[in-house]
């Protein structure tokens, strides 16, 4: 084991999911192109 406790940080998809929405935000302000659904994960709609 790794020998510490969870932190809701540690999950590297989100990291990875907010840097690419910053990425998106900068391309195309004011759009938004993925949805978070508690408990279910991510969903990437191109609509905006």
């Amino acid at each position: 084991m790794w020998r510490r406790s969870y932190r809701k940080s540690d999950r590297s998809v989100d990291v990875y999911v907010g840097r690419l929405r910053t990425k998106l935000d900068r391309a195309l302000p004011g759009r938004r192109f993925i949805h978070t659904h508690t408990g279910i994960g991510y969903r990437f709609s191109p609509d905006g």
